[in-house]
């Protein structure tokens, strides 16, 4: 971790070490759950490591807002939100990869079943059709 003098102006610092600063802060400030939104941002891998290590220690809850893989590696559930609509699944991101995965093939096949099944039912009105044209002509 960088030594950074506690008496520095915070004009002084960086991006970084203000967002460390802040997390820092956070951490410390007794609360059950912490939010934090993309808390990877402005860290640097240094600082990120220290971050990751921090919300292994961290004994509450911990809502994270986050694109950064590797600290959702770290999680025990998932929630995304996509087209307007919340899912949840549990595990880490691996985790969520896979099951999110398994739903997409599912969806695909459930897809495709759907219009093979629609194939088939046009077919059978086409000959129903086909041989009504034939009665009617005989007529």
């Amino acid at each position: 971790a960088p030594s950074t003098d506690p008496q520095a102006p915070a004009q002084r610092l960086s991006g970084g070490e203000l967002a460390r600063v802040a997390l820092a802060g956070a951490f410390l400030s007794g609360a059950d759950t912490l939010v934090l939104d993309e808390p990877t941002n402005h860290l640097d891998a240094a600082g990120r490591a220290w971050l990751m290590a921090r919300l292994r220690q961290w004994r509450g809850a911990a809502i994270v807002v986050s694109h950064d893989r590797g600290l959702l590696a770290l999680a025990d559930g998932i929630v995304e939100l996509a087209g307007g609509a919340l899912r949840a699944y549990g595990g880490n991101y691996s985790l969520y990869e896979r099951m999110r995965d398994a739903e997409a093939t599912a969806a695909r096949a459930v897809l495709e079943h759907a219009r093979v099944e629609r194939g088939a039912g046009l077919r059978a009105l086409r000959r129903q059709h086909d041989a009504r044209q034939a009665r009617t002509a005989r007529q």
